[in-house]
């Protein structure tokens, strides 16, 4: 798959994503939270990915790394600094 077919697929499942962070998050602004930090790092990761790679299961993978904490993105670590 093509880096601009994946990010138009990756566009297109935003809805998707805030509903699995939803359902792993307490509020709605964790919720976001996560959507945010799961779309930076894919972006940043969109060219390292598997042309035939599963979509929506390497989203998945990466939201549940993020709400897991085995990673973190930039977001996160500058949320985390500003809060103390």
């Amino acid at each position: 798959m093509k880096i601009e077919t994946r990010a138009t697929t990756v566009a297109e499942m935003v809805p998707e994503l805030r509903a699995w962070a939803h359902s792993l998050r307490s509020s709605q602004k964790l919720a976001d939270e996560l959507v945010e930090d799961t779309l930076e790092l894919a972006i940043n990761d969109l060219d390292q990915v598997a042309p035939k790679a599963d979509t929506r299961r390497w989203l998945y993978s990466l939201m549940v790394d993020i709400h897991s904490g085995r990673r973190k993105s930039r977001a996160a670590a500058a949320r985390k600094l500003m809060r103390g």
